[in-house]
């Protein structure tokens, strides 16, 4: 309860509000970006020489967002998911049946492929606004990355440290096995 934490978490929901409404000129869809700049508290920019895109940083804030809702009942973290990021990939769920793994500022996918990253981020998210059936069909869709071959078990490549973790996260969230 240290005031100096307060106000870090307070200002931090401020950016992610400003982020995910415009990125300079260009109007938000929902979605952060990897990297920007605040100016004025009031204003953001991209970042010179950092990607803008809703990539393999920004795919994190579903996930952090989910646990903060879930373990501190902040319903900050809640109103934003529930207003912003979940609204999106929902719809590109329906609309496409996946979730890209990246996608621009604006929700364009950048890449044409799909990864447990962001599925597992969207488990927290999901059971964080209450809806147990999206963070099952995110978990479900986590599983069917899951191969095995002579070396043993992964999701989506041996060496992909990131991604096999990253699954990981997403099915012990759902199982309630992550715990503060």
């Amino acid at each position: 309860q240290d005031r100096r934490w307060l106000e870090l978490a307070e200002s931090a929901y401020a950016g992610l509000e400003i982020m995910s409404q415009a990125l300079g000129e260009e109007p938000g869809v929902g979605l952060v970006p990897d990297w920007c700049q605040l100016k004025h508290k009031q204003h953001c920019i991209p970042a010179p020489e950092r990607s803008s895109d809703f990539g393999w940083d920004a795919i994190r804030v579903p996930w952090r967002l989910g646990l903060a809702a879930l373990w501190q009942q902040d319903r900050r973290a809640q109103d934003f998911l529930v207003k912003t990021i979940l609204p999106f990939c929902r719809g590109q769920w329906q609309t496409e049946g996946k979730v890209y793994a990246i996608y621009t500022y604006g929700g364009q996918p950048a890449v044409p492929y799909d990864s447990p990253v962001l599925y597992a981020g969207l488990v927290a998210a999901a059971l964080a606004a209450g809806d147990p059936a999206l963070a099952r069909q995110m978990t479900e869709k986590i599983v069917s990355f899951y191969q095995v071959d002579r070396d043993g078990g992964y999701f989506n490549r041996p060496d992909d440290y990131y991604g096999n973790n990253w699954a990981w996260f997403g099915l012990a969230t759902y199982r309630g096995l992550v715990v503060p």
